[in-house]
């Protein structure tokens, strides 16, 4: 009777330790095809090349920088793809439009407040401007 309990212990640790290799050897190869699945999966920067790629120049501009006033209308800005809030500044011409993006227009600061170049704010007016429902030849050059 005095065997039983040491023998139920070392038969219950044996079972326990076996289980537990197991347990480690199917969490090793688990985790050995997860690492060959993220290598063959194409990167994040490979993924995002083909978008960046598709992207209208100007596009990148205004969705990191002119985007944070013009998307809900911040200080009177006119908000992106509003055909009322553009109407009229549509009306003074591309020019002028460039010139208050450039240098500044009322409460706008030149260039978004960033170091653009002025082919970069003539690319992001652009941009704003396809987003119109307004035929290209009313936009006046």
């Amino acid at each position: 009777m005095a065997d039983k309990p040491p023998r139920f212990i070392l038969g219950s640790l044996v079972i326990i330790i076996s289980l537990l290799i197991l347990s480690q050897v199917i969490l090793f190869n688990a985790l050995s095809l997860g690492e060959q699945a993220l290598r063959d999966k194409p990167t994040t920067q490979q993924q995002a090349t083909p978008v960046a790629q598709a992207m209208m120049p100007g596009e990148k501009v205004v969705n990191s920088v002119c985007k944070r006033c013009h998307a809900f209308g911040m200080m009177r800005a006119p908000k992106l793809g509003s055909e009322r809030d553009w109407s009229q500044r549509v009306k003074k011409g591309k020019t002028v439009l460039y010139q208050h993006a450039i240098n500044g227009f009322k409460r706008m600061p030149a260039r978004g407040d960033r170091d653009l170049t002025d082919q970069q704010v003539k690319d992001a007016v652009d941009y704003m401007l396809s987003l119109l429902d307004i035929p290209p030849p009313l936009i006046q050059p």
